[in-house]
C-alpha cells in the first residue's frame, strides 16, 4: 500500500504533525504529547497505516522527531507568552483561563484564581449590566464568525480590580482546538473613561434627536439605539426593542420579523432588494425607497431608507445605522401629479393639432396621436427624447422649435455658442416670422421642405408650462397643417390684389373720365355763364339756359357714380361734428325750392320737441339724404305736397337715434318694384319709353349712407296716393362747449367790391378753351392773369415775377400741378404765392392731396363764377386779417 504523504500530513493549532517540516505558524498555545495521541484523527491515520509494516516503522520516526521539535516549540511559546510586553491571556473552549501571563495581571489588577472563567471576567471587568450585555454580545458574534487565525479587534472600557477605568484594545485570535489567545493593550487617548463615556451618551442623545427615525445595531445585529422619531414612527418604543436581534427591527415595519436595508451592509440578499422600489450605493452608504405601501401606525406609508456601516479603527464591522424617512405626501403628491399628467396626456393625444410637450431639461415627455400621423414617428421612439431630435422630423436636423424658444426667452440670452465660441443660432436667424402674444405665447407659420413625409405649411404656437409656484416646467407646441388652407389664402390673395388693382384702374379710369369730362363742362357752364351775363335776346337767353341746363344735369350724374364709387370702395368717411337739425333740413329744402315752385309743390318740415336741437353726427351726409329723397319726391310729384318729419328715440343720457319720414303726394310705386328701388341703376319704370329720367343711383347712395351712420332705410307707397320714404341715423345731443365749435356761415361777400383789383394772378392750364374760359370769369371780377401752359412754365414765371395768387390744374403734362406746387413749396418758404387747386378730379382724396403737396384752398371744375370769387375773396380776407 502506497502511503501519500498529503493524506499523512496533519495539522493542529499551525504546525505540522506529520511531513518533511514543521510549519511556523504557532501562535501561543502549547500542546502535550498525550493530547496529541487522543486526537481521533491521528489515532483513524495511525491504524490505517499498521497495515504496512515498513510504512509504520517510518511513521513512529517521523512522530518522533516531531514530537521532539513539537515540545521544544513549545516551551519557546510558553517563555514568549511569559515574557510578552503585551497582557495576553489564553481562553479554552468551555470559557476558562488556562494562563494569563504577568503583564496581565499588572495591566488589570486580578490574580488567575479570580477570573478562571468568562463569566467571572464579565462580572468583575464591566461592572455595569447595560454595558456588559453589550460586551458580551460583541464577544460572543464574534467567536461565531472568525475563522481559524483570523483576527478581531474591539475596543471596550475595563473596571480593573483597584476601580479604574481603562480604555482597553482587544485582538482575539480563535485557534484549531477550540481555545481562544486575547492580547490587551492599554489605549493612551487622552480621554479617561469618564469622558469616553460622556462622548457615548452624547452620541446616543444625537441620534435620538435625529428628526430622521433612525436606530443602530450591533455586529450581532441587535437593536443598541432606537430614537423618539422612530418611535412616533413604528409606535414601538425603545425598552421594547434595545438589545432584540433575530430581525426584530423588521417587525416594527412589516408585522413580521425579518432582514430589511439594514442587513444588505451584511449580506446580498435578492430578496431584501426585492423589498424597495431602488436601492443605490454611494460608496459604502446605501438608499432605497420602498416599493409599495405598508401600515405604520393605522397609516398607509411610503419610506425612504438609507444605511451605512460602522467600523472601527481597525476598519472592521462593528454594526449599522439605518435612517428612515416617511415619504408619503411626496409619493402620494407624485403619484397626483401623474394622474394629472395621465389625464393631460389623455387630453394632449386627442387634440386635433399636432402636439408635443418637452419638460424644462428638453426631452419630450408628450407626443399625441396627431403627431404621429404628422411626422410618422410613433410616441415610443420619442418619448424621453432630447437634444432636439424631435425637430428632425419636421426640418431635417436639430435645431430649437418654439418649445425652446418659449424655455430661452427666460434666459438672460437667447443667443447659443458652441464650445469654440462660435454663434450656433439665434431667434432672428431661426425665426423669422415670430409673432410674441401678450400672454407670452409665441406663434408662427413657415415653410418645411424637409418634413419627413412631405414638404408643407406649417402654423405652429407654444407656450410655457408653470407648477404651482410659478416656475417653468416645460413648454407645449401645437403644429398645424396649413398647407391647404394656404394654397386657399393665396388663392383669395391673389384674387383680392386682382380686385384691388381692378379697382385702382377703376378709380384711375374714373379720376380719368372726370377730367376729361369736366374740362369741356367747364368751357360749355363757364362760357354759357358769361355769355348769360351779357345782353341778349329772348330766344339765344333760351338757348343758352338750355345749354347750361344740359350741362348742369350731366354734372349731377358724374358727381352721383363718383359718390357711389367713394362709397363702395369704403372711402366715404362719415364725420362727427355738431350741427342745428332745423337748418340741415332747411338748407336741403332751400337748394330745391326752385324746382319744386315751377309744379306748384309746397315744401315743409317739422321736428318733435324731443329731439335735440344741436346735435353731434355728419350733417353733410344727413343733407345729402334729404336732397336725394327730396328730389324723388319732386320727380315723382306733379303737384301737391312735400313734407319732411323728424322724431327721436333716446338710447342713453348722450345718444339717440333719429326717425326721418319724407312724404309725398305723388303716383307712388308698384309692389312689384319696391324691393329693388334702392339697388344700383335701378328705377322704378325701367321701360325705354320712360317718363321719368335719372341714373338709378340717388337712392342707392342714400341707403349707404344711412348704413354708415347705422340706420336702416325703407318705404311705404300706395298707388296713386303717393309714398313715404323712411331712414333712421346714429346722433348724439351736442354738449354746450360743443355747440360753440360749430362753424358758422360764412358772410356774404359782394364779390365785385371786396376783391383787390390789383392783384397779380398766375392761370396754370394746359387746355387752350379753360385758358380763355378762365380769363373771361377773371375778367368778369375786374382782374387779369398771366398763363403758364404746365409745372414747369409756372416755375419759370416764378422767377421772372412774385404772384399773389397761382390758379393751379392739378393734370399738366411735363409738371403736373402736385410737383409744381411743391417745387413752389421748397423754393419760396414765406407763404407765397397762395396757390389754389383748379382739377377736373372729384375723387376722394383729391383735396387731401392737394394740402399735402402744399396748396392752400380747392375748386373742382366746372368753375363757377362764384366758387371763383369766393376763394380769391378768401385769400383777400385773410391777407387783410394778417396785416
Amino acid at each position: 500500500m502506497n502511503i501519500n504523504e498529503d493524506e499523512l500530513s496533519l495539522f493542529y493549532l499551525g504546525v505540522l504533525v506529520m511531513g518533511s517540516y514543521f510549519s511556523d505558524k504557532i501562535n501561543g498555545l502549547s500542546i502535550t504529547l498525550d493530547e496529541l495521541k487522543h486526537r481521533s484523527d491521528v489515532r483513524q491515520n495511525i491504524e490505517e497505516i499498521c497495515s504496512d509494516h515498513q510504512a509504520v516503522l517510518e511513521l513512529i520516526e517521523h512522530l518522533k522527531v516531531g514530537l521532539e521539535e513539537l515540545e521544544d516549540r513549545s516551551r519557546n511559546i510558553t517563555s514568549i507568552i511569559e515574557n510578552a510586553p503585551l497582557a495576553i491571556a489564553i481562553i479554552e473552549r468551555d470559557g476558562s483561563f488556562s494562563s494569563i501571563n504577568p503583564k496581565f495581571i499588572d495591566l488589570f489588577g486580578y490574580a488567575p484564581e479570580e477570573i478562571t472563567c468568562g463569566r467571572e471576567w464579565f462580572r468583575r471587568a464591566y461592572p455595569d449590566p447595560d454595558y456588559r450585555k453589550l460586551a458580551i454580545g460583541s464577544w460572543i458574534g464574534d467567536l461565531k464568525e472568525i475563522g481559524a487565525g483570523v483576527k478581531r479587534i474591539r475596543t471596550f472600557i475595563v473596571t480593573c480590580k483597584d476601580g479604574t477605568k481603562k480604555a482597553i484594545k482587544f485582538a482575539a485570535v480563535s485557534q484549531e482546538n477550540g481555545a481562544n489567545q486575547l492580547i490587551c493593550e492599554e489605549l493612551k487617548t487622552g480621554y479617561g473613561p469618564e469622558e469616553v463615556n460622556l462622548t457615548r451618551r452624547q452620541l446616543m442623545d444625537i441620534i435620538d434627536f435625529l428628526p430622521d427615525a433612525t436606530f443602530v445595531i450591533d455586529r450581532n445585529r441587535k437593536v443598541i439605539a432606537w430614537n423618539r422619531a422612530i418611535e412616533e414612527m413604528t409606535g414601538v418604543k425603545k425598552q421594547d426593542i434595545i438589545g432584540k436581534g433575530d430581525y426584530a427591527y423588521g417587525a416594527s415595519f412589516y408585522r413580521e420579523r425579518g432582514p430589511i436595508l439594514i442587513d444588505l451592509i451584511y449580506e446580498e440578499d435578492p430578496d431584501i432588494r426585492s423589498r424597495y422600489r431602488y436601492v443605490d450605493r454611494k460608496g459604502d452608504t446605501l438608499f432605497a425607497e420602498s416599493a409599495s405601501s405598508f401600515m405604520l401606525c393605522g397609516r398607509r406609508t411610503y419610506i425612504w431608507a438609507k444605511a451605512s456601516p460602522l467600523l472601527d479603527d481597525e476598519g472592521e464591522l462593528i454594526g449599522a445605522i439605518e435612517s428612515i424617512r416617511d415619504i408619503t405626501e411626496r409619493i402620494e403628491a407624485e403619484e397626483a401629479q401623474r394622474d394629472s399628467e395621465r389625464r393631460l396626456a389623455d387630453i394632449i393625444n386627442f387634440l386635433p393639432d399636432a402636439t408635443f410637450v418637452i419638460d424644462r431639461t428638453g426631452k419630450v415627455i408628450a407626443w399625441n396621436r396627431a403627431i404621429e400621423i404628422m411626422t410618422g414617428i410613433v410616441a415610443g421612439e420619442m418619448l424621453g427624447k432630447g437634444n432636439h431630435e424631435y425637430a428632425l422630423p419636421f426640418y431635417g436636423e436639430r435645431r430649437p422649435m418654439l418649445a425652446d424658444l418659449v424655455l430661452e426667452l427666460n434666459k438672460a440670452s437667447t443667443d447659443r455658442y458652441d464650445q469654440w465660441g462660435r454663434k450656433e443660432w439665434s431667434i432672428d436667424s431661426l425665426f423669422k416670422n415670430l409673432v410674441r402674444q401678450e400672454d407670452g405665447s409665441l406663434f408662427m407659420e413657415a415653410f418645411m421642405p424637409k418634413m419627413r413625409i412631405c414638404e408643407a405649411y406649417l402654423q405652429g404656437s407654444a407656450t410655457a408650462l408653470y407648477d404651482s409656484d410659478g416656475n417653468i416646467t416645460g413648454a407645449i407646441e401645437s403644429v398645424r397643417n396649413i398647407t391647404e388652407s394656404k394654397k386657399v389664402h393665396e388663392a383669395l390673395s391673389a384674387a383680392k390684389d386682382q380686385a384691388e388693382a381692378a379697382a385702382r384702374a377703376k378709380s384711375e379710369f374714373l379720376a380719368n373720365m372726370s377730367h376729361e369730362i369736366r374740362t369741356p363742362l367747364n368751357a360749355i357752364i363757364g362760357m354759357t355763364g358769361i355769355l348769360l351775363d351779357t345782353s341778349l335776346e329772348s330766344d339765344q337767353r333760351d338757348y343758352l339756359e338750355t345749354v347750361r341746363s344740359s350741362g348742369e344735369v350731366l354734372m349731377s350724374v358724374i358727381n352721383n357714380i363718383l359718390d357711389f364709387t367713394k362709397i363702395e370702395e369704403g372711402k366715404r368717411e362719415i364725420e362727427r361734428l355738431p350741427f342745428e337739425l332745423a337748418g340741415c333740413i332747411e338748407e336741403a329744402m332751400d337748394l330745391l325750392t326752385p324746382i319744386a315752385a315751377e309744379k306748384y309743390i309746397n315744401f315743409y318740415y317739422d321736428i318733435d320737441a324731443a329731439v335735440p336741437k344741436r346735435l353731434l353726427g355728419d350733417a353733410i351726409s344727413i343733407s345729402q339724404i334729404l336732397i336725394n329723397l327730396l328730389s324723388n319726391a319732386i320727380k315723382f310729384t306733379d303737384s301737391g305736397e312735400i313734407s319732411v318729419h323728424v322724431s327721436s328715440e333716446l338710447l342713453n343720457s348722450r345718444n339717440v337715434r333719429l326717425f326721418f319720414s319724407v312724404k309725398d303726394t305723388g303716383i307712388g310705386i308698384p309692389l312689384d318694384r319696391m324691393h329693388s328701388i334702392f339697388q344700383s341703376f335701378s328705377q322704378v319704370d325701367m321701360s325705354t319709353t320712360r317718363r321719368y329720367g335719372g341714373t338709378g343711383l340717388g337712392l342707392a347712395i342714400s341707403k349707404r349712407l344711412v348704413e354708415l351712420m347705422g340706420g336702416t332705410i325703407w318705404v311705404e307707397s300706395e298707388m296713386g296716393k303717393g309714398s313715404t320714404f323712411c331712414f333712421t341715423v346714429m346722433a348724439e345731443a351736442a354738449t354746450p362747449e360743443q355747440c360753440l365749435q360749430m362753424r358758422a356761415k360764412p358772410p356774404e361777400v359782394d364779390f365785385h367790391y371786396d376783391i383787390p383789383k390789383h392783384l397779380s394772378l398766375l392761370l396754370a392750364e394746359d387746355n387752350l378753351v379753360n385758358q380763355r374760359v378762365a380769363l373771361l370769369m377773371l375778367k368778369k371780377l375786374g382782374l387779369k392773369a398771366d398763363v403758364a401752359a404746365n409745372g414747369r412754365e409756372v416755375l419759370q414765371a416764378l422767377e421772372r415775377k412774385r404772384y399773389d395768387i397761382v390758379l393751379m390744374d392739378v393734370q399738366m403734362p411735363e409738371m403736373d400741378g402736385f410737383e409744381a406746387s411743391k417745387a413752389i413749396r421748397e423754393r419760396w418758404r414765406d407763404g407765397l404765392p397762395y396757390i389754389i387747386a383748379v382739377t377736373a378730379h372729384a375723387l376722394e382724396g383729391d383735396r387731401k392731396k392737394c394740402i399735402e403737396a402744399g396748396m392752400d384752398d380747392y375748386i373742382s371744375k366746372p368753375v363757377r363764377l362764384g366758387d371763383l370769387a369766393r376763394v380769391l375773396a378768401e385769400f383777400s380776407l385773410q391777407r387783410k386779417f394778417a396785416t
